[in-house]
């Protein structure tokens, strides 16, 4: 697995920005992920290419359409806290201009469909 998915595996169940190839934009909460970037989201707010605002309760977004997930500075804040808290060798791994401190040995995650 490459560095973006491992920092955004750190960051299930917080709030991240999914743009999709269509121009759609959905704001949410990560549940999970996998391999692929098959993404499951709750609480969503769907803003399509028309600017039209819709709630979802809970997605399922096909990695094949995600142009690219960026992380509320939320997020970011909570990573680092779980990091330093855990008091691991860190790493530092930059994703969308954000920069976020990671714990270095690779965490344990399960991969689902």
């Amino acid at each position: 697995m490459d560095k973006p998915q491992e920092l955004l595996k750190a960051c299930q169940h917080t709030a991240v920005l999914v743009k999709l190839n269509n121009g759609s934009q959905i704001f949410g909460v990560l549940r999970n992920m996998d391999a692929y970037y098959n993404l499951n989201l709750s609480d969503c707010q769907v803003i399509n290419e028309l600017g039209d605002i819709s709630s979802v309760n809970q997605m399922k977004i096909n990695g094949t359409f995600v142009q690219s997930i960026r992380l509320s500075d939320q997020s970011v804040q909570q990573v680092e806290q779980k990091v330093k808290q855990q008091q691991i060798p860190q790493q530092t791994v930059e994703v969308s201009n954000i920069t976020v401190t990671v714990d270095k040995p690779k965490p344990k995650f399960s991969l689902t469909k």
